[in-house]
């Protein structure tokens, strides 16, 4: 097992397809749950995630299905007006060009913390790649 459970804590947004995209290994390090909240803080510019085991009061929870033909583990909200926002406050990001964000586990609340700076720029080809490997 990895002694720093937050080297795992990686998603990617992708400015091309208007895709967040939470890799496998950071469903895993939140317990593999069932749905996830997704709260975006523009004025912190962060990104949380929250492993929504049961109906909350935050809202929408989004289902997360680990079983489908060719799936692999990840999961992918696809949002043209969230990433048009996240663009908004953070202007450096380049159209049509992938970024990986790395969190950290707040195990507290089952959740995944993100700040929006610093974005890493990624080829979208290695997006996947990259998550495999680090």
């Amino acid at each position: 097992m990895n002694p720093n459970p937050n080297l795992n804590i990686i998603l990617t947004v992708d400015l091309k397809k208007f895709r967040i995209r939470v890799h496998k290994k950071t469903l895993r390090a939140l317990g593999d749950p069932p749905a996830i909240q997704l709260m975006f803080d523009p004025e912190r510019k962060a990104i949380l995630l929250i492993a929504a085991h049961s109906s909350t009061a935050f809202g929408q929870e989004e289902k997360v299905v680990f079983d489908k033909p060719g799936h692999d583990g990840s999961f992918q909200l696809y949002s043209m007006a969230l990433i048009q926002k996240m663009q908004a406050i953070v202007p450096s990001l380049e159209n049509k060009t992938t970024y990986c964000l790395f969190g950290r586990l707040i195990a507290s609340l089952h959740a995944a913390y993100f700040p929006l700076d610093p974005f890493t720029g990624i080829k979208t080809n290695e997006a996947k790649q990259y998550a495999n490997h680090h």
